[in-house]
């Protein structure tokens, strides 16, 4: 006899029993019943489940595949301590590079290599993408920290993204510190007044795991000034308030300790862990420190070590910071230590960070002919300081070597000889790259040439520009009278530009300037042909590839015999003209500074120097970051002399121009680690 019962189980006690079921099983009984699909939307059991997950978690890693990008990241995790079982999750995307992540709830928030930020739930497998934050692109290549977490109050969760503008020089008028909140609940943005930002502003900020407690969310930070002064900076997701958590107080700790947050498994709560482990890489101690309650003070928990061989766990971001301070010298002697700090000091963003670092330290190099050469090969000298007391001779280290052209950006310099082969040179690292021969016919190589070189700050993109002038039509009819071709340096070839898009340089004389290139667009001093002292500014945009022309500021005392020069003004990046009337009388000379506006329209006048005796030409500012305005100066003399202009104070740099020879150029120069190697 069959027995049957309509007995069911209590609702509380099958809740309990599903609340116990990973995700997978959870979304296939979705379809049991409306009642079990509304419970698992319920936020109730959303929250009960994900405190009981908590109670077995697991590890994911995050790490640098070797054959792929440099940049990018994949992640591996591993499902219990044996580590004998993982999942690898980012070959899911197709198409995803991710360069910086964050977890939290079991949520993980990616930015790709575009920047493109989204949040996605592998075990639900659900996906949104955040709204771009960004107005200006401008700002896509700047530093940024970004986090993910939530509020415990509300369950709002929230990303955070702080963006620095670290290249200042680049981009003046941009913020220098900018930060957004992002809110789940409402898909947008808001962004942070600037007097809300004050605890953070002169500090690095490096990015931490899933660093969120209790609605907080930490970073180890530094100050910039003084590097190795360290901070934990706390954002309250509820409040949106930052706050500054002072570094727990060690006295024998050594000035390259380090720090690395952690959470503390069921007790949840952030912890410090510092380590010696630069001090001496064969053994080290680590220190364990947890923060209380109220994130006010430092408990030291235990002490491991001294540890045998360990690697260390420090943050990379904390190690790359450390390493973009140094010379390139220290750093390509560092790169035999392993594969990863090799790998590290060719990732591109490192690269352009440590650029940024190393321009504020420019020095001065002078372009002169040396009194025992030929009239026409120029030395290049650089001095290291404005002492003018150490100096580097560079062409030297070229024994074949007759260098007539020379131009200088982000550390390279573009050198075409005498017989006009050209090729690009980094000091610091000593690579040479010959560029592929432009000259189609033999005839045109001893032909007026124009040259320019300069990068994209959008595209990191290297490009050289070359004018090619036939002032012999007499002798060679069948020749274009102009001719103009850019160069990329990653594609290694050139393009000529159509005789419709020379228009603008048609008629004009264009004299080679000095490392004249900002924010991607290189400037030259022009004249008209007739008549000869009508002068113009003309821009090449290296972006667009296309010429600019800009009129020439007015000054309505001018001498027909005025004449200008271009360079840039150290720390503001901006582009100024020199206007000087110092042909009119050799004896007294007085000299106008202008500088160009950011959209390359109107000239505005920053001082009048003068008059100035026995001055004939003034080539450039030194040192003007600093308070005190130093400018270097061509005397009638022939002597090349650095000028204070608040102490009237003249240090010789012993150079004396040749008679007949090519006059003084001076360029900024930075050590850059920017490769030009050609990819194999």
């Amino acid at each position: 006899m069959a027995v049957t019962s309509n007995a069911q189980w209590p609702d509380d006690l099958a809740t309990l029993i599903l609340l116990r079921l990973p995700v997978k099983s959870i979304i296939r009984f979705k379809c049991v019943s409306t009642t079990w699909r509304c419970l698992f939307g319920n936020p109730s059991f959303v929250s009960q489940h994900l405190c009981i997950s908590k109670r077995n978690q697991r590890i994911v890693v995050s790490y640098t595949d070797e054959h792929e990008h440099d940049d990018e990241i994949a992640l591996r995790m591993f499902h219990d301590t044996t580590l004998a079982t993982f999942d690898d999750w980012f070959p899911q995307f197709q198409t995803l590079r991710a360069v910086s992540v964050c977890i939290h709830d079991g949520l993980l928030f990616v930015c790709d290599i575009n920047l493109r930020l989204r949040l996605w739930n592998p075990a639900t497998r659900e996906t949104r993408f955040l709204p771009q934050y960004y107005t200006d692109a401008r700002h896509r290549r700047y530093w940024n920290t970004i986090e993910f977490g939530s509020d415990p109050i509300s369950n709002e969760y929230k990303v955070i993204l702080i963006v620095r503008n670290d290249k200042p020089y680049k981009t003046p008028l941009l913020p220098r510190l900018r930060c957004a909140v992002y809110k789940m609940s409402t898909d947008s943005w808001r962004e942070l007044k600037r007097e809300e930002l004050h605890l953070v502003e002169g500090k690095s900020l490096y990015n931490s795991e899933n660093a969120c407690v209790n609605g907080v969310y930490y970073w180890v930070a530094s100050d910039d000034v003084s590097y190795w002064k360290y901070y934990v900076v706390a954002f309250d997701m509820r409040k949106e308030v930052f706050q500054l958590i002072q570094w727990p107080h060690i006295p024998d700790t050594q000035p390259n300790s380090t720090g690395e947050l952690v959470i503390i498994p069921r007790v949840d709560r952030i912890s410090l862990w510092i380590s010696d482990s630069y001090t001496d890489s064969h053994t080290s101690n680590h220190d364990f420190w947890m923060l209380d309650e109220h994130g006010q003070y430092w408990t030291k928990l235990l002490t491991i070590g001294p540890l045998l061989e360990l690697a260390s766990p420090i943050q990379q971001t904390v190690t790359n910071s450390s390493f973009i301070r140094l010379p390139v010298k220290s750093i390509i002697r560092f790169k035999c230590v392993s594969t990863i700090w090799r790998c590290l000091f060719g990732n591109p963003s490192f690269v352009s960070q440590h650029l940024c670092i190393s321009k504020r330290n420019q020095r001065i190099v002078v372009s002169y002919t040396d009194e025992h050469e030929h009239d026409d090969e120029i030395v290049l000298r650089m001095f290291h300081d404005t002492t003018l007391a150490t100096f580097d001779d560079w062409f030297p280290q070229f024994q074949t070597l007759r260098a007539v052209s020379v131009c200088i950006h982000d550390g390279l310099l573009f050198v075409c000889d005498i017989n006009l082969r050209i090729r690009l040179w980094n000091p610091a690292t000593r690579e040479t790259r010959f560029l592929p021969q432009y000259y189609t016919d033999a005839r045109h190589r001893r032909y007026w040439n124009t040259i320019g070189f300069g990068s994209d700050p959008i595209s990191n993109e290297y490009k050289v520009i070359l004018i090619v002038r036939n002032d012999k039509p007499y002798k060679t009819p069948l020749l274009p009278w102009l001719r103009c071709a850019v160069y990329k340096m990653s594609t290694d070839s050139w393009r000529e530009l159509k005789r419709e898009e020379l228009h603008l340089v048609e008629g004009k004389s264009l004299y080679n300037s000095k490392n004249a290139c900002v924010n991607g667009v290189y400037y030259w001093v022009a004249s008209d042909y007739v008549p000869y002292w009508k002068h113009c500014v003309v821009a090449f945009d290296m972006r667009k590839e296309v010429f600019q022309l800009i009129q020439w500021p007015h000054i309505p005392d001018t001498q027909p015999n005025s004449t200008g020069e271009l360079f840039i003004i150290p720390s503001v990046d901006r582009i100024s003209l020199w206007i000087s009337d110092s042909y009119a009388d050799s004896h007294t000379s007085n000299h106008d500074f202008w500088m160009l506006d950011e959209h390359g329209q109107y000239w505005t006048k920053l001082l009048t120097i003068g008059p100035l005796l026995e001055v004939r030409m003034l080539l450039g500012f030194w040192n003007i970051g600093k308070g005190n305005i130093k400018i270097l100066a061509y005397f009638t003399n022939r002597k090349l002399q650095l000028y204070d202009l608040q102490t009237h104070q003249l240090i010789d740099t012993g150079l004396r121009h040749k008679l007949n020879g090519a006059q003084f150029c001076i360029y900024t120069y930075e050590e850059s680690l920017v490769t030009i190697r050609r990819h194999r």
